[in-house]
């Protein structure tokens, strides 16, 4: 085993510290703008927070995305087949034995019962049997709906003549100009209604609303009324026809494709398991399969980071966030205090170097966004020995400098373990040596592009 020596730092210049703003006690009307101001800046700071927040919850999630992928690719080459040797043998590499419990291929076979009775029941009935004469473009229900619309248009056309007069269906509905109409000449709505009653007529060019216009109305919207009916009828009957011919390919194709489904299913189990399981565990039984032992160590490594930056936000982002939200109340009360006339002449103790602690805190914010992008960009999983246990990804992803406030957690763990350093695999030592020769023989060659 090799021992990863720790990278020099480069030495960087800061920019120069601001001179302490101190101000031991000062009037109350100036003490309560410095508070209105400090309060500003804690607002300033607070919404730097909330982006850092965004940015590693952004970080988070694509992780995620990455490792929830690198598990389903892992699970399909556990269990590349939905056979009882091939469970058997995933259980053995993986320790899951949900499928010896949960017995997918049991399942599998009372579905497959279950839908091909389903399936022969919908191709007995008369829907799916005479689909094409009752929908298709010369069907029976198709010609019965045309000939239906084409009857219900002109006395639509007929309806909308009236319908479309501005107040006419509100006269309608209240039985204008009939035995029902229960409105008073002492209403002011009586008067409004007569007069639209009145110019409705003389846009129709009948005398009377009661006499003239409800008949001539109601000989159209009988009629209308009528086909729509026969209308919605026929559309129904389509419907059914669509519905049930659809239900008979759902059920075809799910019954085609049971085992594809069933599989993918047991795979999507399996990666769940994946994704929590003991990692150096799964290696120790992976033996000599290199393929399986690189996609472990990717996903031991999308872990670690996942932890990592949760515990960054969890256990140090968040209560920082609370405290200035704190600071930021107290300014403020401060300010609204002050503010007032009585207090105007009030000697006021301030507050010390209130803007070189939040440029601390800034500061300290950049140093993590700079542990963020470096956690993130960190790709090398190949040299992670997974003997070794998972909390050792900090050193690798951190040119071996060891946690420090962002994660308490993980401080913790390395003040209690304060001997450990990064071992490498030493398969992957050989591996970059015979990678490292194969591209000093192609140089000696020279360009052969």
């Amino acid at each position: 085993m090799h021992l990863v020596d720790a990278t020099p730092r480069r030495s960087r210049t800061l920019a120069p510290t601001p001179a302490p703003r101190y101000i031991p006690a000062m009037l109350g009307r100036d003490a309560a703008s410095e508070f209105s101001r400090y309060a500003s800046l804690a607002e300033d700071e607070l919404s730097d927070i909330g982006t850092l927040t965004g940015e590693i919850g952004s970080a988070v999630t694509a992780l995620e995305k990455e490792r929830s992928s690198l598990a389903n690719t892992l699970a399909k080459v556990y269990l590349p087949e939905l056979t009882e040797a091939a469970f058997a043998e995933a259980e053995r590499r993986t320790g899951f034995r949900g499928f010896t419990t949960r017995r997918p291929l049991d399942a599998l076979a009372r579905e497959e019962k279950k839908l091909q009775a389903q399936v022969a029941k919908l191709v007995g009935d008369e829907k799916w049997a005479k689909r094409e004469q009752l929908v298709g473009p010369y069907g029976s229900l198709t010609r019965s709906l045309a000939e239906a619309k084409d009857l219900l248009e002109p006395w639509e056309r007929e309806a909308e003549r009236f319908e479309h007069l501005e107040g006419f269906t509100e006269l309608v509905e209240l039985g204008y100009d009939t035995p029902g109409f229960e409105e008073r000449w002492w209403q002011p709505s009586y008067w409004r209604h007569w007069a639209a009653g009145d110019r409705i007529c003389a846009t129709l060019g009948l005398d009377d609303f009661g006499d003239d216009v409800l008949p001539a109305y109601e000989a159209a919207r009988g009629p209308r009324d009528k086909w729509r009916e026969e209308v919605a009828r026929i559309q129904q009957g389509i419907g059914a026809v669509h519905d049930h011919v659809r239900k008979h390919d759902q059920a075809a194709w799910r019954l085609a494709n049971l085992a594809t489904i069933y599989l993918e299913e047991c795979q999507g189990v399996l990666a769940t398991h994946l994704e929590r399981a003991d990692i150096p565990l799964l290696a120790s039984w992976a033996g000599d399969d290199r393929g399986v032992l690189v996609h472990l160590k990717r996903l031991s490594g999308l872990s670690a980071k996942i932890d990592a930056l949760n515990e960054m936000e969890t256990a140090w982002l968040v209560p920082s966030r609370e405290a200035l939200v704190g600071a930021r109340h107290k300014y403020s009360a401060k300010a609204q205090k002050l503010a007032r006339p009585k207090k105007a002449h009030l000697q006021v103790t301030m507050p010390d170097q209130v803007e070189q602690k939040l440029l601390a805190q800034r500061a300290r914010r950049d140093k993590a966004r700079a542990t963020v992008h470096r956690i993130v960009r960190y790709d090398d999983y190949d040299r992670f020995d997974l003997a070794q246990p998972p909390e050792m990804w900090w050193l690798l992803m951190n040119d071996n400098h060891r946690p420090g406030i962002f994660t308490p957690r993980l401080r913790g763990w390395y003040d209690r373990n304060p001997d450990v350093v990064v071992v490498t695999d030493p398969r992957w030592e050989h591996d970059r040596g015979d990678a490292l020769a194969a591209t000093q023989v192609l140089a000696d060659v020279g360009d052969i592009s």
